[in-house]
Parts: C-alpha cells; sequence; structure tokens
C-alpha cells in the first residue's frame, strides 16, 4: 500500500509519549502524530480504498513511529464520515465499505485510550488550535463573542458541525445535515433535482451538489441538457469517467456552469445553515474543495446569495464567513479530541 509520509517540524524529539490523530475520509485516510502539547511531528497519508482492515492499519503506525523515532503513542482519536454509534465506539464511515471498531483497535494495539468522534467534529475542534493565517476571511461580518459558529465543507461528501460556547469553551456538536434535502429555486434547478432523484432513485440531497462526485453530476447533468460542443477539457472529463479531479474552475463553458451553480448552491446550503444555527460567531467553510478554489467564495455571487433573504438579510450580513485554507485542521482536532474526556 502506497503511504505518502510528511514531517511537520525540523525538530523531530526522540523517544517521546505522543498521541495519534486520524482523519477517516472516504478519498483519503490521514494519521498525524503529536505531542501531548499539541505540536505536529509527522503524518501519514493512504487511499481508503486501499485499506483492508482499518484496526491492523492503526496498529502498524504505531509499530512504525516506535521503530523508526522511539515513540510511545498513549492516545488516539479517530474522526471519520458518518454517525458515531451511542456507545461511542463504532462508525460505519459512509463512503467505505470497512468499519471502525474502537474496541477492536484496543485489542490489537493494547492502547489504553481510543476515542471515535465524527469528522467534522474534528473540524470543529481543529479551528480553535489553528493558527490565524489557516482560516481567510471571504466575507466580512461583525461577529459576536462566544456565540454560536458553523462549519461546513464539501469534500468526498457534504459534512456539518457547530460549536456551542459553554460558557468556558466552545463545544462540538455533530450533524449529518449533509444529507438534508436539496432545495431548487427555480425551473432549471427543479430539472436537476428531478435528474439526480431519478439517477438515485432517492430524493436530491445537499451532498449530490455540494461534494466531489456533486460536480460531477452538475457536470453531467449540464453536458446531457445543454447543446454545447465538447471542448478538448470536455473531452478530457468524459474520457475520465467524469473523475472530480478534472473537473475545474476553467474557461470551458460546461465547467464554467457546474461552478456557477456550485456556488450559488453552497452559498444557498450555507445561509440555511447559519440561520439554523444562530451562527452569530462566524461560518467556517472546510474541505479540499474549498482550500483549492477560495476565490469563487470571495466571488460576487457567493455573497449576494448568502444574504439572499427577506426577514433575515441584515442579520446575515452581520454573519463573516471563513475558508479553513489548512487541510490538516481534521488532524488537529482529533490530536485536540484525544485529550479530551470522553
Amino acid at each position: 500500500m502506497e503511504c505518502k509520509e510528511v514531517k511537520h517540524t525540523k525538530h523531530i524529539p526522540k523517544k517521546c509519549h505522543v498521541v495519534l490523530a486520524v482523519d477517516v475520509g472516504g478519498t483519503h485516510s490521514n494519521f498525524g502524530v503529536f505531542t501531548k502539547d499539541l505540536q505536529f511531528l509527522v503524518s501519514f497519508h493512504y487511499a481508503s480504498e486501499e485499506i483492508k482492515n482499518f484496526s491492523s492499519q492503526v496498529k502498524k503506525v504505531i509499530e512504525f513511529v516506535r521503530d523508526k523515532y522511539g515513540w510511545k503513542v498513549t492516545n488516539c482519536c479517530i474522526a471519520a464520515a458518518g454517525v458515531v454509534q451511542r456507545s461511542g465506539t463504532y462508525l460505519k464511515p459512509t463512503n467505505l465499505h470497512w468499519s471502525i471498531d474502537t474496541k477492536s483497535i484496543q485489542k490489537v494495539t493494547k492502547l489504553h485510550s481510543v476515542r471515535l468522534i465524527n469528522d467534522f467534529e474534528a473540524i470543529a475542534y481543529g479551528i480553535t488550535q489553528l493558527p490565524k493565517r489557516s482560516i481567510v476571511q471571504v466575507k466580512s461580518g461583525q461577529p459576536e463573542k462566544n456565540a454560536t459558529k458553523a462549519i461546513i465543507g464539501a469534500g468526498t461528501g457534504l459534512g456539518k458541525a457547530i460549536l456551542r460556547h459553554d460558557g468556558k469553551d466552545y463545544i462540538p456538536i455533530a450533524s449529518e445535515g449533509g444529507h438534508g434535502d436539496f432545495a431548487p429555486f427555480t425551473e432549471e434547478e427543479f430539472s436537476l433535482a428531478q435528474w439526480i432523484s431519478k439517477q438515485e432513485k432517492r430524493p436530491a440531497e445537499w451532498e449530490d451538489v455540494l461534494s466531489g462526485p456533486g460536480t460531477a453530476k452538475l457536470y453531467k447533468y449540464f453536458e446531457k441538457n445543454k447543446k454545447i460542443l465538447l471542448t478538448a477539457k470536455g473531452k478530457e472529463i468524459r474520457k475520465s469517467g467524469y473523475d472530480p479531479n478534472t473537473i475545474t474552475v476553467c474557461a470551458d463553458k460546461l465547467c464554467t456552469m457546474t461552478f456557477d451553480y456550485f456556488v450559488r448552491f453552497y452559498a444557498r446550503c450555507a445561509k440555511n445553515f447559519a440561520l439554523d444555527t444562530l451562527a452569530l460567531g462566524g461560518l467556517y467553510i472546510a474541505g479540499g474543495i474549498a482550500a483549492k478554489h477560495l476565490q469563487i467564495f470571495k466571488s460576487k455571487t457567493f455573497k449576494e446569495e448568502f444574504i439572499n433573504n427577506g426577514k433575515m438579510k441584515k442579520l446575515l450580513q452581520k454573519i463573516p464567513v471563513y475558508v479553513i485554507a489548512d487541510y490538516n485542521v481534521s488532524l488537529y482536532g482529533a490530536a485536540l479530541g484525544s485529550l479530551k474526556k470522553k
């Protein structure tokens, strides 16, 4: 199995106690090693589909850092896309064929503490740890001190989380709002929703239009329904099997149309979530798509759609919007989560 190892500090300590943070996504599974004061040491990156047994994979990483660096892992926190069962020990990742069981992990690793949290719960923890340069403000506002914050992010799927202040600290609350029903406005959007519903044999969800696979669905819909001659870029996308990585912000008309709708839907979904949570502390956008396409969140289209509301327009104008530019935010959050009490 191919693994990419990345060092995050020039000064690698020897023979120390460390914590293991894991971020499991539908595409990539990332393992980060941190000191107990949350200094990021090294990370390991795998393709999620190539992992056969997750418990064994955790064990291999722990043994590798022990043998190479002399580190002893004392705590572990795993963040994954999906619903953590009430016991707090089991999760079936939404877009993967394997499951995560902390009891199994403890059995094979002998770790005393293994915690399991939702991936966006980890991002919520993580934004409290990131340096200011890793958070880019894309819409101005007047955030209220200790007010609720909302986090939304499109990647392999669409995730959401809430940060609520309890008087002392911010507490993350997990969500599966990305699977809420998609809200079309126009005839074109209703046609899109019906097309998705027919393809998926269920009602269209936000995740169907706000995710990597969602951009592929948008592109395929417009390719099928608009009489636009395929460019060389279009032929490349079709040849790739509509790989989301090939669908980018560029001069291709179908790509332009895809991202025009994508950014409008993103703003609409973010607006609804900001109103649902009364996120007067700000709305944060996470995920690889946002980091790669920062310019679309600074666009007039995004800002106008975000405040497009009759009664609550002034409130929405007050809410600042930020993009999280550090891909490792989930690892920072999981590292902090490993030190929290269950």
